[in-house]
């Protein structure tokens, strides 16, 4: 990866690291113990900084562009160097999201979720009538429309991360936000281990197409398989191109190709076991 215009990217030395201190101190709470060292402060608001190296870096920028496609809210990763222009230096500064309006949790808050069993099961997903909200100690029901809306969004979510092979979609890595009584998903981050060789890794759903309770439950939800149809006609060259051109780099032919192999690999699963899924 090389930066066009290497003065124009953010140098972090150059900027004060400092203690965050939200207005939402309950949803600082939840991501504070990982990323408490790498807090800086930009322009007055407060950026998380990940030092990861270019492949990271790429994927990162990638998982913005791809969850987008699947119209999915998300962070915007911008590209940063810790204090020089080298490899070593290269990560990506994300915005911290939270909202003083807004409660956060995760999964777990669902109490008819089963957190011990998971990877591939997707019946979780039938599991999200009620969340537990902190402040009033008790589990509130939700709508029926937002139980349809926020399992459409998981869905979307679950499909996308397997078309980038993400395998760090663990129950820290996704949250939920509730604003008003209504329960939506909160942008997406981390999303750098993805794009790669990877086996199934630690993430909470996975479209785990060797389980046959999985090509069931897809073969029967019209609306998994409209997005797997979706991340079918996925044309990762032009989203390459756009992340070339968005934050101004050029990407090698290796990095390139790392990219195009995953989700040809992807996108091959999906055709091996087609008639199973009801395509």
């Amino acid at each position: 990866m090389k930066i066009k215009d290497p003065m124009q990217v953010t140098y972090l030395e150059d900027k004060l690291m400092k203690p965050f201190t939200p207005d939402n101190q309950k949803a600082w709470l939840l991501i504070e113990p990982i990323y408490h060292k790498m807090i800086y402060d930009i322009a007055g608001e407060s950026w998380i900084f990940k030092d990861k190296g270019p492949e990271y870096c790429l994927n990162e920028l990638l998982g913005e562009t791809i969850s987008k496609y699947f119209e999915l809210p998300t962070v915007h990763p911008q590209i940063a160097f810790l204090n020089n222009y080298s490899d070593d230096s290269l990560g990506v500064l994300i915005k911290i999201f939270f909202q003083s309006d807004c409660t956060y949790f995760y999964i777990d808050n669902f109490p008819q979720v089963d957190i011990q069993f998971y990877h591939h099961n997707l019946e979780n997903l039938n599991y999200l009538s009620t969340y537990y909200k902190e402040t009033l100690d008790d589990d509130i029901p939700l709508t029926p429309e937002n139980i349809k809306e926020l399992k459409n969004s998981l869905k979307k979510m679950i499909v996308r991360d397997y078309f980038a092979n993400q395998q760090d979609r663990s129950i820290e890595n996704f949250m939920f936000q509730e604003k008003d009584g209504y329960v939506s998903l909160a942008p997406l981050y981390d999303h750098e281990f993805s794009f790669g060789n990877y086996p199934y890794g630690n993430s909470f759903f996975n479209l785990a197409l060797f389980d046959p309770k999985v090509r069931k439950i897809i073969k029967d939800d019209d609306e998994f398989k409209k997005l797997i149809c979706k991340g079918m006609a996925l044309n990762i060259s032009r989203f390459i191109s756009q992340v070339e051109d968005e934050h101004q780099i050029i990407l090698d032919r290796e990095e390139k190709e790392r990219v195009s192999k995953t989700l040809k690999r992807q996108k091959h699963k999906i055709n091996a076991y087609q008639k199973y899924l009801g395509l």
